[in-house]
């Protein structure tokens, strides 16, 4: 899941988590602290988007922190990936808009 986060393949994300034996490594980290919801995050491509837009439908946390306690908001607003910052916004976290705000990044949605 995390190879296919960071390279933003929604095509095997959607395939990992349909058929994934081991449905806890949507939740779980690697040994540098970040899960597949931070790598696809970082990703600027739409394609990083819409792996974001599988794990939110998968039920990620949308605000799970990393090991420093980034959160894939942060991440995504750091990299001004506006589609990011808008799922988070659509899934209505009042720390997403708080973030959002503050960074001067409000979306149409």
């Amino acid at each position: 899941m995390d190879a296919a986060a960071w390279r933003g393949r929604p095509e095997v994300m959607e395939v990992l988590l349909k058929y994934s034996p081991f449905p806890s490594k949507l939740h779980s980290f690697h040994r540098d602290g970040y899960a597949p919801l931070h790598r696809a995050c970082w990703g600027k491509r739409a394609r990083h988007s819409q792996v974001v837009r599988l794990l939110l439908e998968a039920r990620i946390e949308p605000e799970l922190p990393s090991v420093n306690g980034t959160t894939c908001l942060e991440l995504a607003t750091r990299q001004e990936t506006k589609d990011i910052v808008a799922l988070h916004l659509q899934q209505s976290s009042s720390r997403a808009e708080e973030v959002a705000s503050e960074k001067g990044m409000r979306s149409e949605l």
